[in-house]
């Protein structure tokens, strides 16, 4: 089918689904195990790799299902919200009135259904489409402000350690020698040392430096993240095709959940996406940038290494200006004791025992047959998918973003943890490889100024 105005990618829904699919995962669970979720999330596997493999191929939905995709992705998006909306623990642990919250939530199922009119032939004006977005984006900021807010201490040990980091090295202590907090691992007992890496430590301090919590720096990421899908979306296509991939990752179930818990994951899929956006924006410099302060922002990352060198076809120039980028928050600290760098990043992650409530595979074999799962699955599942992808996809804005997805996916799914933030991070990744989609198929884009 010939690239026009009603064309459509064919994979741009199943990745959407797949966001959908994790997102769904989360509510009902929480993150923690539970065997439907578990299911949810190995049917969002199995149409990825259904994607994954069939990727080569340019394929365009037929024109008579554009429109019914398109009333599918309001429905979806709705039913993210209402299922937020009765989770009356979405705001895990209030100390405050969540009133807004709630208000932030039901605007949004309100706002979706703006979309109704628009979903034909009948199309809007550029400023409509702009007006209704940043509707969009102030209810995530309403939602954020009040959880956090609501929320001035949370008991998680995720953003006690983080405070304790920026606070040290506001004072001009080494954060990795100072910061300890009491492990809130509900079936073990240890302290634990500052283990992020130093860009979180730096975001941080930037916040608590402004009067901030550290939160305000992961309510921004998702801000940040949802205009540059929207802007790598930017189609001839209605409205609800360029705004869905960013809608997926604002309306997930457990966006405030995650926010409130202080996970670090927002940065990574606002690095991610802002390094594609500068990709697809052809300013390969600053895409390098972003993409090599990615991969060294935390442990997990650093499969993003030879994805984007080779599959999205970065030149020998980019490959080292993103390994200086990838070195440099790292260096100060490498510095001043390195041996303690590796201990808290390296030797104490790998020495944590595993969780019997994580989401994984890993659990699941040991609930189910007392056995447990072998624990270098994983790494080489991951592997093989970044192998496939470096042979079938090279030089693809799409395939880089699909190869992004099943690799942590398949990484976090047969690993020995996986939780509610692991799966955010993967909803989120989805909707930029659905958005990749559509910024592949240039006589698609939208002409005007971004």
């Amino acid at each position: 089918m010939a690239e026009d105005e009603t064309s459509l990618p064919y994979d741009f829904g199943p990745l959407l689904l797949v966001s959908f699919l994790l997102g769904i995962a989360n509510a009902i669970s929480h993150g923690t195990y539970l065997a439907p979720a578990l299911g949810i999330i190995v049917v969002a596997l199995v149409v990825l790799a259904w994607r994954f493999i069939g990727s080569p191929r340019k394929e365009h939905a037929p024109e008579s299902r554009v429109g019914l995709i398109a009333r599918l992705l309001v429905v979806g998006l709705v039913a993210l919200q209402v299922a937020a909306l009765f989770d009356r623990k979405v705001v895990p642990d209030p100390h405050g009135s969540t009133t807004l919250v709630r208000a932030a939530e039901i605007g949004a199922c309100l706002l979706l259904l703006s979309y109704v009119p628009f979903l034909g032939a009948r199309r809007e004006t550029r400023r409509m489409r702009d007006a209704r977005f940043i509707g969009f984006a102030l209810l995530v900021v309403v939602a954020g402000a009040c959880t956090i807010h609501a929320t001035p201490g949370p008991t998680i040990d995720v953003w006690t350690i983080q405070m304790r980091g920026a606070e040290a090295l506001l004072h001009g202590e080494n954060p990795y020698v100072t910061a300890t907090v009491e492990d809130t691992d509900p079936e073990n007992a240890f302290v634990v040392p500052y283990v992020y890496p130093p860009t979180a430590i730096y975001v941080g301090a930037i916040c608590l430096a402004l009067g901030r919590d550290v939160r305000w720096a992961m309510l921004v990421a998702m801000v940040v993240t949802g205009f540059a899908l929207r802007w790598i979306s930017r189609s001839k296509l209605p409205s609800i095709f360029e705004d869905a991939p960013a809608l997926f990752y604002w309306l997930t179930p457990l966006l405030v959940f995650v926010l409130e818990c202080s996970w670090l994951d927002p940065l990574q899929v606002m690095l991610i996406t802002v390094g594609l956006a500068a990709h697809v924006g052809k300013r390969p410099i600053a895409s390098a940038i972003v993409f090599g302060i990615a991969a060294s922002s935390k442990q997990s990352m650093f499969w993003l290494v030879p994805l984007v060198m080779f599959v999205l076809g970065q030149k020998l120039r980019e490959w080292i200006v993103m390994g200086i980028a990838a070195l440099a928050p790292l260096l100060p600290f490498m510095i001043l004791d390195l041996e303690r760098l590796k201990f808290c990043l390296f030797d104490f992650m790998s020495a944590l025992p595993p969780r019997s409530d994580a989401l994984d595979v890993w659990v699941f074999f040991k609930r189910t047959f007392g056995l447990p799962f072998p624990a270098a699955s994983g790494f080489v599942l991951a592997a093989l998918a970044v192998a496939f992808a470096l042979f079938r996809m090279r030089r693809s804005i799409d395939g880089f973003a699909r190869a992004v997805v099943i690799t942590y996916l398949v990484f976090f799914l047969f690993n020995r943890w996986a939780f509610a933030n692991y799966y955010f991070l993967l909803t989120g990744l989805s909707a930029l490889a659905a958005a990749a989609t559509l910024a592949a198929s240039p006589k698609m884009r939208y002409a005007g100024r971004p």
